[in-house]
């Protein structure tokens, strides 16, 4: 070629180039050109940036963070972040338009580089408008996969029995059984494996020399009725489910009645109890009459340092109901659910959504004990002693101190008991008059009927009062929730006149009264050393049920006896009263016993506020407002979001 034709050559390569610059300019700069009033069209101005920005890491070749934007299905839910990219009509919920303006540190979009302001208001205006998109572009909503075999029913095996399906399998694969191995070696296996002791010289004598034809099945069975059956295999689940008998972090204190659930899981192995009840009572069991099996929920570590700082205790709550969702995806489900927290499952089929909802079912559930209904065996106890108890008060009186006979002790600090006639109640109030100084303080607030603790939460009831002084740790849910403690008290924001009360699920035949300062014992100050307590079946209709007006007066933090004179009776009366006042006490302490036995840490249950969706995990990041509910590719419990 000529030096003249390979100049008209290059001459016409760069006009050719020239013009291709010009029209992408063009085409560009038209892109930018609506009118606020005129529809924006996706394909002559959306596509183009999107094209010429985003597509070569979110388009058919890569897909960063799983989101494209070819697809009208990502466009609209969003990448891993759970945030929906486009909200049709709603630019300002757009997690897109936050993207492109770099509203969102260390996510800004495209990388390197910023957008126009004029694509940037191009795509505001294509948002605004609806978001029209062609057809090409998909569906809305795409089915999620769900081929993977573990997403598969299970499937009923057609071998008639275990050793059928084994051998089968074995014959399938071109593999033979092991030989028969001899009995030594043979039950020893069987212990082993089954209960995970050995078995006795004695035992493995018995079996040896055992010549019937069913000595092995024999064997088999009488194993399996072994209680250390359950013992073996329960393990494994407590390890599943993370079963501790003491709260973890720091202060590592222990659980007293976590043991319940323990021999619960221990007892349900040894009774064969069906799979899927198991599994339903240790979700639901409080509505299923299996209150020991919800120890499931709260079985994990808390952290009882709770921080001064909201934020803080907004974290640790989270991460309290993070246990939860995640023991219970990882031991029914298989599954890590725990990851969709801050972003959508990056393998899984499991939205931030999704986990927010299931958030929302256990969000009522707090970590304590709870107090279960005596057994008929237990009340009948208690009625026993509180017999026992009342005809040896009685018997008693004589011995008293004549001015203090017919006044009851003073109150104390750790526990005081109103018995009265029994009442139809549905309301009962406690007003404090006098305290021991500053505000009234009750650490918790029992009412007893047939027995039982009728006032907790737990169990339907529900505290009001006059008003609370605010301390992170004095609080008006403590005052009925069946833990005992400072830490666990309420605290009423006047010095005088204050009043705390308990509304019942329903109208119940009440008898008692229990109520204390600090149960520990650590604390008697604030403590109401006058007050009233009242009762009605109809809200305002007040009756007056006990009082301090009957008591000795408030001498000081110990609590007050009667003081019992046997000097002046003759020996055998003196030793009789002496005995009388023995067995009293034994009494009451056997009755406290049986009472504290009803306590389970099984969780308290509560009615919670909403639950939201929260952006990156972030407690002051909420999102939308969901519904309690499963994984939504499996089930939908259909429940309304209160």
């Amino acid at each position: 070629m000529t030096n003249s034709g390979l100049y008209h050559f290059n001459s016409v390569r760069f006009s050719g180039a020239i013009a291709r610059c010009v029209c992408l300019l063009l085409c560009s700069a038209l892109a930018c050109v609506v009118r606020a009033d005129e529809p924006v069209d996706f394909t002559l101005n959306i596509a183009p940036i999107f094209q010429t920005h985003c597509i070569d890491c979110h388009g058919p070749d890569e897909q960063e963070s799983q989101f494209r934007l070819d697809r009208l299905a990502t466009m609209l839910s969003g990448g891993n972040s759970g945030e929906p990219a486009v909200v049709p009509g709603k630019p300002d919920e757009s997690f897109l338009l936050k993207l492109i303006r770099h509203e969102e540190s260390g996510k800004e979009m495209p990388p390197g580089e910023s957008l126009s302001k004029g694509e940037i208001e191009l795509i505001e205006q294509w948002i605004a408008g609806g978001a029209k998109i062609p057809e090409s572009y998909g569906p809305a909503k795409t089915e999620v996969d769900l081929s993977h075999w573990a997403f598969q029913p299970v499937k009923r095996s057609q071998a008639s029995g275990i050793d059928e399906f084994v051998r089968s399998t074995l014959t399938a694969n071109g593999l033979k059984p092991s030989p028969a191995a001899e009995r030594r070696v043979l039950i020893r296996r069987l212990y082993l494996v089954m209960l995970g002791i050995p078995p006795t010289s004695h035992q493995v004598e018995a079996f040896v020399t055992d010549e019937s034809e069913d000595a092995w099945q024999t064997l088999v069975e009488r194993v399996l009725a072994s209680s250390h059956y359950g013992e073996r295999w329960a393990t494994y689940w407590l390890d599943l489910v993370r079963f501790g008998e003491t709260h973890g972090f720091e202060m590592n204190r222990e659980r007293p009645t976590a043991w319940q659930y323990r021999d619960w899981v221990i007892q349900s192995f040894n009774d064969d109890k069906p799979y899927n009840e198991f599994v339903r009572q240790q979700i639901a069991g409080d509505a299923l009459g299996a209150e020991v099996a919800t120890g499931f929920l709260v079985a994990g570590p808390v952290d009882q340092v709770k921080g001064s700082d909201p934020k803080l205790r907004q974290a640790q709550r989270m991460n309290e109901l993070d246990d939860m969702i995640n023991t219970t995806g990882t031991a029914f489900l298989g599954m890590t659910t725990g990851c969709a927290r801050c972003h959508n499952h990056k393998f899984d089929p499991i939205s931030q959504r999704d986990y927010y909802s299931m958030q929302a079912v256990f969000a009522g559930v707090q970590h304590g004990d709870r107090s279960l209904p005596p057994s008929p065996e237990t009340k009948q106890q208690i009625a026993t002693l509180d017999a026992e108890i009342a005809e040896l008060t009685d018997r008693l009186k004589k011995f008293i101190a004549e001015d203090e006979s017919k006044l009851r002790p003073s109150v104390n600090a750790k526990q005081n008991e109103e018995v009265f006639e029994k009442r139809k109640a549905r309301f009962i109030r406690f007003t404090i008059q006098k305290t021991t100084g500053g505000a009234g303080c009750i650490d918790e607030l029992e009412i007893y009927a047939e027995g039982s603790n009728v006032a907790l939460a737990g169990s339907g009831a529900k505290a009001t009062s006059s008003g609370d002084f605010v301390h992170p740790k004095h609080k008006l849910l403590h005052i009925n929730d069946g833990r005992h403690g400072n830490d666990r008290s309420w605290i009423v924001d006047s010095a005088k006149g204050g009043w705390v009360q308990i509304e019942l699920a329903a109208p119940a035949i009440i008898d008692r009264v229990v109520w204390g300062r600090d149960r520990d014992g650590h604390f008697a100050d604030r403590l109401p050393i006058e007050y009233r307590i009242e009762s009605a079946v109809e809200a305002g209709q007040w009756e007056l049920l006990a009082s301090s007006a009957d008591r000795t007066a408030y001498s000081g933090s110990k609590p007050s006896e009667p003081e019992y004179q046997f000097a002046k009776f003759p020996d055998a009366e003196a030793v009789q009263g002496e005995t009388w006042l023995k067995r009293l006490q034994t009494a009451r302490d056997e009755k406290k016993e049986l009472e504290g036995s009803t306590l389970v840490y099984a969780g308290t249950f509560s009615q919670p506020g909403p639950t939201h969706r929260l952006y990156r995990g972030e407690p002051d990041a909420k999102r939308e407002q969901v519904a309690p509910n499963a994984i939504e590719v499996f089930t939908s419990l259909n429940l309304s979001p209160d």
